[in-house]
């Protein structure tokens, strides 16, 4: 089919190779540009007005432009200043040491929360090296980051896996939909009472009810994921509560079924 289907006329040939076998010499002299002097060189109104006619996108702008000027002074600390926020820093250690909130604590002090358990060679810097004394409730710091100057607390140390393999069955409700909320727990709880009383198969159930169109054609297998690919409350179960389960959940609630093995 190939070699009937492409076909060269020989006129195409021929001439193709005298093209390739023709060659030419010329010489040239180059004149740049700034070496023409303007007085040897007349521009006519109608020779601009010729150029704009036909480069009219060059001179055509929809929206306004701004030329700005500006002055950069960099600040940095001054002793006074390095010495105020030590001192800042060491009354929140001492009252984040106190606090019950942790999470709360940390986001209104403009720092982060994260549920996810880090392995050592994840952790900044400074807590590597202090990793050995970690323990639950110890603070590390003030130590410099960056640009800023931060304290860290252990809220818990313990052993989680790198990866859990789960399956799920999700009822979606729309954020403030009482009702609809109210109806998922419902059919959640149903088919919670099925799955433990062993008149139930989580897959056939999955197939089913779940509203999650990707894992519901495979009986709610969400394949193995790491920490914090999941909402937290998610990740727990995954990660916190055992490693062989069935997760039956809503948009805003979990619930772990681990006695189904």
């Amino acid at each position: 089919m190939v070699s009937k289907a492409i076909y060269t006329p020989s006129w195409y040939a021929e001439d193709l190779y005298n093209l390739n076998k023709t060659t030419a010499s010329f010489k040239y002299v180059k004149v740049p540009f700034e070496k023409v002097n303007d007085t040897e060189v007349e521009v006519k109104d109608s020779d601009i007005e010729k150029y704009i006619s036909k480069n009219k996108k060059l001179f055509t702008n929809l929206e306004e432009t701004r030329v700005v000027k500006y002055l950069t002074i960099p600040v940095t600390p001054s002793s006074m200043d390095a010495n105020a926020m030590n001192a800042e820093i060491v009354q929140l250690k001492s009252d984040f040491t106190s606090a019950e909130n942790d999470s709360l604590f940390a986001i209104t002090h403009n720092g982060v929360y994260s549920n996810v358990y880090y392995k050592k060679d994840e952790l900044p810097q400074q807590l590597k090296s202090d990793s050995i004394s970690l323990s639950k409730g110890k603070i590390i710091g003030p130590y410099a980051e960056t640009d800023n100057l931060s304290i860290a607390k252990v809220l818990d140390v313990r052993v989680v896996p790198d990866s859990v393999k789960a399956s799920h069955i999700l009822r979606s409700v729309q954020a403030g939909n009482a009702d609809a909320l109210t109806k998922a727990k419902k059919t959640i709880d149903s088919l919670k009472v099925l799955l433990e009383s062993g008149r139930g198969n989580f897959d056939s159930l999955a197939a089913k009810f779940s509203q999650d169109p990707g894992s519901a054609v495979k009986g709610g297998d969400l394949g193995t994921f790491a920490q914090g690919r999941m909402v937290p409350e998610f990740n727990d179960i995954c990660f916190l509560k055992g490693s062989k389960r069935k997760i039956l959940c809503s948009n805003n609630s979990v619930w772990s079924s681990s006695d189904l093995y």
